[in-house]
C-alpha cells in the first residue's frame, strides 16, 4: 500500500470519522470545516453548487447508477442531494470506518467497496462518478491514474465530477510563510497526506474528453475562521461573498480555494 493510502487509512479509521463526546460532528469536521452559525448558510449553498450540476436538467443515460470514491460517511445533508436522482448507489472509500459510517446515511438502494481508488477497477459502468475532495489526499503520482480509473468507469456521455483545491489561490500566497511555521509545529492530529497540481495540470484530459471547471468556494475555513467574525456582520459578509462567486466566476475560480472539475465522456 503506497505511504499516501496508509496514512489516509490510519487517519480516518482511527481519528477523521470518529465524533468526540456528544460532538455534531466528525473529527475530520471540525479540523477543516467553518461550522460556526455565520457560515453556515455560505457552506451549504457552496455544497449544493456540486448538487446543482450533477441534478441540472441535462439528463443522463438512464439516470440509474452512481459512485462516489472517497465518499467519507455522507457527513453533511448536502451531500445526500448528489444522489437522491439515481435508482442505485455504490461508496467507495479506502476507510472501513467511513463505510460503516456511510451505511446509516445513504439510502437502502446502496453498495460499499472498501478499496483504494489507486486499484479501482469496477466492472459496473456508471451514469455518474463523484470525487468530492478526496483526490487530493492521495498520492501525487497517482492521481492521473485514479482520474483515468474513474473516467473508465463511466457509461457513453455519462460524466465525472471532482472538487479540487486551488495550488495558487490568492490565499495560499498570503498566509505561505505563516502555514510553513503552522505545518512545522503542527499537531500529529492534523497531519494528512495532502497535494494539489496546479488548474493547468486538467488540461491533459482536454484533449480526449470534454473538460470544464467551475468555482466552487473562494474561501475555505482556514481564512474564514480567522477573518470572518461569527455574527450578524460575518453572515453578510459570507452572503457577499457568494453573490461574489457567482457574478465573477472566472475571477473566483483563479483567486479562490476550491474548484468543480467536470469530465463528459463521449
Amino acid at each position: 500500500m503506497a505511504k499516501a493510502d496508509k496514512n489516509l487509512k490510519e487517519f480516518y479509521n482511527s481519528k477523521g470519522w470518529h465524533k468526540k463526546n456528544n460532538d455534531a460532528h466528525y473529527q475530520d469536521s471540525v479540523l477543516w470545516e467553518d461550522n460556526r452559525e455565520a457560515a453556515k448558510e455560505y457552506v451549504s449553498k457552496c455544497r449544493l453548487r456540486l448538487a446543482n450540476k450533477i441534478n441540472k436538467n441535462e439528463k443522463y443515460c438512464d439516470y440509474s447508477l452512481s459512485l462516489d470514491v472517497g465518499c467519507g460517511p455522507i457527513q453533511y445533508e448536502e451531500y445526500k442531494q448528489y444522489y437522491n436522482g439515481f435508482t442505485e448507489n455504490h461508496f467507495l472509500d479506502i476507510s472501513q470506518k467511513a463505510l460503516d459510517e456511510a451505511r446509516n446515511n445513504a439510502r437502502p438502494n446502496s453498495k460499499f467497496i472498501c478499496q483504494s481508488a489507486v486499484k479501482f477497477n469496477e466492472k459496473n459502468k456508471y451514469d455518474l462518478i463523484l470525487c468530492n475532495h478526496a483526490l487530493y489526499h492521495m498520492d501525487k503520482f497517482d492521481q492521473k491514474q485514479v482520474v483515468r480509473n474513474m473516467i473508465s468507469g463511466l457509461k457513453s456521455k455519462s460524466k465525472l465530477y471532482i472538487t479540487y483545491t486551488n495550488r495558487y489561490s490568492i490565499w495560499n500566497f498570503i498566509f505561505f510563510l505563516p502555514q510553513k511555521i503552522f505545518n512545522f509545529f503542527k499537531s500529529e492530529n492534523r497531519r494528512i497526506y495532502f497535494y494539489t497540481h496546479p488548474i493547468s495540470w486538467w488540461k491533459q484530459f482536454s484533449k480526449e474528453y470534454n473538460l470544464k471547471i467551475y468555482p466552487l468556494r473562494t474561501i475555505s475555513s482556514r481564512e474564514s475562521k480567522l477573518l470572518i467574525p461569527d455574527n450578524s456582520i460575518g453572515k453578510k459578509i459570507f452572503t457577499y461573498l457568494y453573490y461574489f462567486e457567482d457574478k465573477y466566476p472566472e475571477l473566483s475560480l483563479y483567486l479562490g480555494t476550491y474548484y468543480i472539475v467536470e469530465i463528459k465522456k463521449e
